[in-house]
C-alpha cells in the first residue's frame, strides 16, 4: 500500500467508522508497531478533520513513556497513516474487567503512571479531556500508555473551554451541565473516576437513566468502600469534588500522602528535551538502508523532526531499548519539581503569540467568599462597572466620566478578571481587552492593593 513502504502489515486489530487499526512489522528493525488507517472519506466532515490533524499535532510533540508515541504520519487517496507504538497487552479498561479490583499498592502503582502522563500534558498547556480506561492501553511489565487524543483541546492564557465531550460516566460537573470549564480540573475529576475503579472495581457514579446520573455526577454523591484507607478516601474526596475551584490539582495530588507511600523521592515528571542518544544514531546509520547519511545529518533530521524513515527508525529504536532494558528515553529529562517542569517549558507556537495579551495575574489567600467581597467594592473604588460572565469569569471596564488621580479617562478600558484555584490559594488573571497599557496595569495595581495579597 503506497504510504506504508517499510512496513509489512500482519494482522488487523480493530476496525470501526474511523478506519481501521493495524498490526505491522517494521521492515527495518524488524519491530512490530500499530498503524491507524483513518479513511478519509470518514473525515469530510470539518469536526472530524480538525480532530484528526489536532491529535496528529499533538503526539507529534510528545515523548513520554506513558503515553502512546506517534511514529510517522502519511496518506494516500484513500487514508491517513499513523504510525504509532505497538502496546501488547490492550485497553485497561479489559484489565479491570478480568481482575474486578486492585489492591491499594498495585492501584498506586497505575495511578502514578496516569498522573504522570497527564501532568506532562498539563505542563505542555494541553488538556486530554477524555480520560477513561478504554484510553489507556497496557504494554509488558504493567506499563500505562495514554492515547487517544483527538477531544484534547490547547490550554491558552486567560480562556475557559466550553465543548461538552468525554464520556458521561468519566465527566465532571462543569462539562456536563454545559459550564465553561478549566481543562485541567476536569482532567483531574476523570483520574478521580478512574482512581475509584481500579480500587472498587465499579464506577463512583453509574445510573441507568442519564438524569439521575448527572444528578449524581453535579452532587458529587458517591459512596467509599469500607476497605478503603483514610488516605485514599480523603485523595478521592478531593479529586471528586463538584466545585472546580475546590478540587485538587495535580501538584497537589503529587505530593498527597497516599500517592507518595512508600516512595522515598516524589514521582518523575518526564519533559522532553533535545538531547539526542547517539548511540542510536549509530545504530541508525548500521542498516544498508541508511549507509549512505553521515551521522551529522541523521543527527539533523531527527534534531528537527524531519519526516524522513531515518527519524521513524531512530525512535522505534529508542522505545525498544527503553523498554527492553527499562531505562529512562536518554531525551527525557526527570524532574523533581512540577513549578520546574512549568519554568523550564518552552510555550509552542500554535498557541503562544497570537493569545499572548495577558497583562497581570497574582495570588490571593483570601477565602472565596471574602476574596469575591473584595474584589467586588476594589472595582467599584476604582470606578469601573462589570458584568459577571460566569462563578469565574468578570469582564469589567470604566464606567463613563471616571475619574482616576484627578483626572478624567477620556478612553475606555476593558479587562477581563478570571480567577483559578492554584494549590491552596486563588489566581486572579487580568487579560486587557482594550486601553493603554499603563493605564491599564495602575487599575490593577489599586485592585491589588486593596486585596492585600501576598
Amino acid at each position: 500500500m503506497l504510504g506504508l513502504e517499510n512496513y509489512t502489515v500482519l494482522k488487523t486489530l480493530g476496525s470501526g467508522s474511523f478506519g481501521k487499526v493495524e498490526l505491522a512489522e517494521h521492515s527495518i528493525t524488524k519491530a512490530k508497531v500499530a498503524i491507524k488507517l483513518i479513511s478519509k472519506s470518514s473525515t469530510k466532515d470539518p469536526s472530524t478533520e480538525i480532530k484528526v490533524k489536532r491529535e496528529i499535532k499533538i503526539l507529534k510533540k510528545f515523548n513520554h513513556p506513558n503515553i502512546i508515541r506517534l511514529y510517522e504520519v502519511s496518506e494516500n487517496t484513500k487514508y491517513t497513516i499513523l504510525v504509532m507504538e505497538y502496546v501488547s497487552e490492550g485497553e485497561f479498561y479489559s484489565l479491570i474487567e478480568r481482575r474486578g479490583r486492585f489492591s491499594e499498592e498495585e492501584a498506586r502503582n497505575y495511578f502514578r503512571q496516569i498522573v504522570s502522563a497527564v501532568d506532562y500534558c498539563h505542563s505542555h498547556r494541553i488538556t486530554h479531556r477524555d480520560i477513561k480506561p478504554e484510553n489507556l492501553l497496557v504494554d509488558k511489565g504493567n506499563i500505562l500508555k495514554l492515547c487517544d487524543f483527538g477531544l484534547s483541546n490547547f490550554l491558552r492564557d486567560g480562556e475557559f473551554l466550553k465543548t461538552s465531550c468525554g464520556s458521561p460516566n468519566y465527566a465532571s460537573p462543569e462539562v456536563i451541565s454545559g459550564e465553561k470549564y478549566c481543562g485541567p480540573q476536569v482532567d483531574v475529576w476523570s483520574m478521580g473516576v478512574v482512581l475509584y475503579a481500579i480500587l472498587a472495581g465499579s464506577l463512583p457514579f453509574d445510573e441507568s437513566n442519564i438524569t439521575n446520573l448527572f444528578n449524581k455526577i453535579k452532587s458529587g454523591r458517591f459512596s467509599i468502600p469500607y476497605n478503603f484507607s483514610d488516605e485514599v478516601s480523603d485523595l478521592l474526596k478531593r479529586m471528586l469534588t463538584p466545585n472546580p475551584i475546590l478540587r485538587i490539582t495535580c501538584s497537589q495530588i503529587i505530593n498527597h500522602p497516599w500517592f507518595t507511600k512508600y516512595s522515598t523521592l516524589p514521582p518523575f515528571i518526564y519533559v522532553s528535551s533535545r538531547n539526542i542518544d547517539h548511540h542510536i544514531i549509530e545504530k541508525c546509520l548500521e542498516y544498508h538502508e541508511f549507509a549512505s547519511y553521515s551521522h551529522r545529518q541523521a543527527t539533523e533530521f531527527v534534531k528537527n523532526s524531519v519526516q524522513h524513515p531515518i527519524v521513524a527508525t531512530y525512535n522505534i529504536l529508542l522505545d525498544v531499548e527503553r523498554k527492553s532494558k527499562a531505562i529512562e528515553d536518554s531525551r527525557c529529562v526527570v524532574y523533581k519539581s512540577v513549578k520546574k517542569v512549568k519554568k523550564e517549558n518552552k510555550i509552542y507556537k500554535d498557541y503562544g503569540k497570537e493569545h499572548n495579551n495577558w497583562v497581570f495575574g497574582f495570588r490571593c489567600n483570601l477565602k472565596a467568599r471574602t476574596l469575591m467581597e473584595k474584589l467586588f467594592e476594589a472595582l467599584k473604588d476604582a470606578g469601573l462597572e462589570w458584568k459577571i460572565i460566569d462563578n469565574f469569569f468578570i469582564r469589567t471596564r470604566n464606567a463613563s466620566d471616571t475619574e482616576q488621580n484627578d483626572r478624567t479617562i477620556n478612553a475606555i478600558i476593558k479587562f477581563d478578571v478570571k480567577i483559578y484555584k492554584y494549590e491552596e490559594c486563588y489566581v486572579l488573571d487580568f487579560v486587557r481587552k482594550s486601553g493603554e497599557l499603563f493605564t491599564v496595569m495602575e487599575v490593577i495595581g489599586k485592585i491589588y492593593m486593596a486585596l492585600s495579597c501576598e
